[in-house]
């Protein structure tokens, strides 16, 4: 994919609701590979004053979803999900996401990613597929 097609990704990307709802921001983008920051807010608190695991499998989630998007124009969905949560983030820090694509199939796109806390020690590792939803008179695989 070229450049302004990665730039406009990113800007709808961060323009759906649910990233500015969240407050996800791209600070890298190449075919393949994502990588996306969060900043803390008290909303993602838990009742222990932590930062909800949810919150957590969202961004590794959000951070796939956009690697994947980086390849092709196709819309993909989680079709799974495991996060594995190593430590708890520091709740006034910003946490960060890298993801990379493993394998794109025609139909199935594996993906793993990690999370960082502010200080960089890894706080999450998550693996997932997604399914590549192909409709019609939409992108298909011969034109992605």
């Amino acid at each position: 994919m070229n450049d302004a097609y990665l730039e406009q990704l990113r800007q709808d990307f961060e323009a759906s609701p649910f990233w500015q709802w969240f407050g996800i921001r791209v600070t890298r983008l190449e075919a393949g590979r994502a990588e996306v920051e969060l900043p803390p807010s008290p909303h993602f608190l838990n009742v222990n004053d932590a930062v909800h695991g949810g919150v957590i499998a969202s961004l590794v989630d959000s951070v796939m979803g956009i690697a994947i998007r980086s390849l092709s124009t196709v819309p993909a969905v989680t079709q799974t999900l495991t996060t594995q949560f190593l430590r708890a983030p520091d709740p006034s820090g910003t946490m960060r996401a890298s993801a990379e694509v493993v394998r794109h199939g025609r139909q199935v796109v594996s993906v793993q990613a990690q999370v960082t806390d502010a200080e960089g020690r890894l706080i999450a590792l998550g693996m997932a597929s997604f399914i590549r939803v192909y409709r019609e008179g939409a992108a298909t695989a011969g034109n992605v």
